[in-house]
């Protein structure tokens, strides 16, 4: 439930795992729960950067993409699932 809760909220696995320990679920456990769930941290990390931080976001301004950064790093995702999200939202030019 906690876990589902916090997925829905645009948090990362490093933040629900983090939650689920100060709630006193046993690390081991935790690991266990976050593997099984079979939840795609980069599509949940692309889905939270459309919903939260796409209009805030400006690629060619470095501000605005160390604050996104920033920002979803502190919502407990990964940085490699940060860019992969801002990379599934530029518009690709060919």
């Amino acid at each position: 439930m906690l876990m589902r809760c916090r997925v829905e909220q645009c948090y990362g696995l490093r933040r629900v795992a983090q939650e689920l320990n100060q709630k006193g679920i046993d690390s081991e456990l935790a690991k266990r729960l976050l593997e099984e769930s079979e939840l795609d941290w980069f599509v949940l990390a692309a889905d939270c950067f459309k919903r939260k931080y796409r209009r805030q976001y400006n690629p060619d301004d470095s501000k605005s993409k160390e604050r996104c950064l920033r920002s979803m790093s502190a919502r407990g995702f990964p940085l490699d699932e940060i860019y992969h999200a801002i990379d599934q939202d530029e518009p690709q030019f060919y």
